[in-house]
């Protein structure tokens, strides 16, 4: 069963691409070891095949990939410093030492005591 993962802000939706404003947190699972930069600099851009069903990508809000998607075939390109200059890189290493934790359970309703 897959789950979601939240990359960052959608910035545009061409086609079948998606283009994605990235945290700092999803660059340094992209690029190890990558020096900080401030969230929202670098732009990925991959195929929207790759997104969440059920929280498919809009512009202006969180994208979500789907890690069954991400288990094939991953191919994205990185736009490191976001000034055009794009590298290839391959988001099945989002997955890597993920611990997903189960949704949470609905809190069971009670019967309210009004006087």
């Amino acid at each position: 069963m897959g789950y979601d993962i939240g990359i960052g802000l959608c910035a545009g939706i061409d086609g079948a691409n998606v283009v994605v404003k990235l945290d700092s947190a999803v660059v340094s699972k992209l690029i190890p070891k990558q020096p900080w930069r401030k969230s929202g600099t670098s732009l990925l851009q991959f195929k929207s095949d790759l997104c969440s069903a059920r929280r498919p990508p809009e512009v202006g809000s969180e994208v979500y990939l789907d890690s069954a998607a991400l288990t094939k075939n991953a191919p994205a390109s990185l736009d490191l410093a976001g000034n055009g200059s794009s590298m290839r890189v391959d988001l099945r290493a989002l997955l890597s030492n993920l611990d997903p934790q189960p949704a949470p359970v609905a809190a069971a309703k009670g019967r309210s005591s009004r006087w």
